[in-house]
């Protein structure tokens, strides 16, 4: 198709620094990208990059003789190499000797993923014996991608060639990702239900505190039932204004990710609340019912 380009990219092989790998990347793979290219096509978003320059343009920025410019993304330079903007990995060359990748700036979540972006001038200096081009990004229309892809495939079969979607690899990093915070969601939520018991446990202390109280109501003509609907009330409405205030914070706490999530996630918050104040009404409910059954005129007696 007329609007289908190919960018080469030159490819050094190293540890994988994406979230695949749990352990921590001490030489990531490197690509060496053409800045202008990437520069001119707008490629990919920026989420962080120093301030004397901007894009892609700061991989060709001037420092000292042993430290060049590398850009990556988030996931890869947070939490693959634990390293922040400015900060410096050190790396072997082709000849053995050590110099350092600075990181001038973070790109969001990205197919890069995993690697690190460096010029292709420094690349080839720094990496003459990786000659030619190992990778390959393919720009086209999204209703083409899959078309495209089978075509490259079967063209390219004989040469070994890979091609993924990079629909495919981010679902992929996703996946990951969504399964961390599902688990950490999982338990989070577990430990505020069995905290919401102490709901429970703070009306059988208030009613061992108040038996001569509740005899007195007893006697005075109160049932039961009544006083075990009394307790409820004042009991499940503390629970309920605390549930509201603490889901009104998480609500402003989370509002910037809110523009992103999806249907799914949107629901899953919306459920949690509901879920810990129903677990909370059962657990008020039991305690007021065994706070009840026993006799409080025997206390009434013993005053």
């Amino acid at each position: 198709a007329d609007t289908t380009a190919f960018v080469p990219l030159r490819l050094r092989r190293g540890d994988d620094a994406s979230c695949l790998n749990l352990n921590r990347a001490q030489s990531p793979t490197l690509l060496g990208v053409d800045p202008e290219e990437f520069a001119k096509r707008g490629a990919f978003s920026f989420r962080a990059e120093k301030s004397e320059a901007s894009g892609w343009k700061l991989l060709n920025s001037t420092l000292d003789e042993n430290t060049i410019p590398a850009i990556g993304d988030y996931a890869t330079v947070y939490w693959g190499l634990g390293l922040n903007l400015g900060d410096t990995l050190a790396v072997q060359d082709d000849r053995g000797q050590k110099f350092n990748l600075k990181i001038v700036g973070i790109l969001q979540e990205s197919v890069f993923q995993g690697r690190l972006l460096i010029s292709e001038r420094h690349f080839i200096e720094r990496f003459a014996s990786d000659d030619g081009y190992g990778a390959l990004l393919v720009e086209t229309e999204f209703e083409n991608a899959s078309g495209l892809a089978a075509v490259l495939s079967k063209t390219l079969a004989d040469y070994g060639v890979e091609v993924v979607q990079t629909e495919m690899i981010l679902r992929d990093f996703l996946r990951v990702e969504n399964t961390y915070l599902a688990i950490f969601l999982i338990l989070g939520g577990l430990g505020l239900v069995l905290g919401s018991a102490g709901a429970g446990l703070v009306l059988l202390f208030n009613v061992m505190d108040r038996r001569a109280e509740l005899a007195m109501m007893q006697a005075a003509g109160f049932s039961k039932a009544a006083i075990g609907r009394l307790l409820l009330a004042e009991h499940v409405a503390v629970f309920a204004a605390g549930v509201l205030a603490g889901g009104c914070s998480a609500m402003i706490a989370v509002m910037p990710s809110l523009k992103t999530a999806n249907a799914e996630t949107i629901v899953s918050g919306l459920l949690l609340p509901v879920i810990i104040f129903a677990s909370g009404w059962v657990w008020v409910m039991l305690a007021g019912r065994w706070a009840v059954r026993h006799n409080l005129l025997d206390s009434l007696r013993n005053e």
